[in-house]
């Protein structure tokens, strides 16, 4: 077991269990194409420096079908812009 509030990468499995969680939650919303990993990234990418494993499942169990095509939509258009393109091709 983690000694520290902030190191939650013991718990990484089970983190992604719930990941898995709120992807079927996505689906049945939906969005056909979502994964656990996909979670996951969209997560991390609102984490800023240490977070608290609470801080970590909070944040899975209240991401948002909004907030979720956001980051999708965010990530496109630089995956774009890293390319050279006006517009993204794809998105989720």
């Amino acid at each position: 077991m983690p000694e520290s509030g902030s190191d939650w990468t013991a718990y990484q499995p089970e983190l992604l269990g719930l990941c898995r969680v709120k992807a079927e939650e996505l689906r049945l919303l939906g969005y056909a194409e979502v994964t656990a990993e996909d979670v996951w990234r969209a997560v991390l990418a609102q984490v800023k420096g240490e977070v608290a494993l609470y801080d970590l499942v909070a944040r899975i169990f209240g991401l948002s079908a909004g907030q979720f095509m956001n980051y999708v939509t965010r990530n496109a258009y630089r995956a774009a812009a890293s390319k050279g393109e006006d517009e993204p091709s794809m998105l989720v």
